[in-house]
């Protein structure tokens, strides 16, 4: 019998080899520099702090292998509380809490009567930063 793994853990929901394995986690961190209108000289641009941190999860799973094809709707029940859920990764590190801003999912190669032999999801996440100004 496979060992079945987790990759990563986002609101209690494990995305891993036994349920919806990750084939790609995409960590996006935006930086601010407003800029400053000068005249006769070229626009003036201020750092002014760290922006948004986003990540995005992509992958696929087999309904035939995991037994389901609607895993991604139990993501979609804890994206609907609204809440942020830490996230952390198959070994243990803590990536912060994040906040789930959109869920797609794409059923391929579909039998007869319509149901996906394989499903693709996309799961975009963004940093949730508490109003005290904290990291985590």
């Amino acid at each position: 019998m496979a060992k079945k793994f987790v990759q990563v853990i986002w609101g209690g929901y494990p995305f891993g080899t036994s349920t919806s394995a990750l084939s790609k986690l995409d960590h996006t961190t935006n930086y601010r520099h407003p800029s400053q209108n000068r005249i006769g000289r070229p626009v003036a641009l201020q750092f002014v702090g760290k922006g948004d941190d986003s990540i995005t999860l992509t992958g696929e799973y087999y309904p035939a292998v995991s037994g389901r094809a609607n895993l991604m709707e139990l993501v979609r029940l804890i994206a609907n509380q609204g809440k942020p859920h830490y996230l952390v990764d198959g070994m243990g590190m803590i990536y912060g809490k994040y906040v789930c801003t959109s869920v797609k999912d794409g059923k391929d190669k579909l039998m007869d009567d319509s149901r996906p032999q394989k499903i693709s999801f996309t799961v975009q996440l963004k940093k949730y930063y508490p109003d005290g100004g904290g990291w985590f």
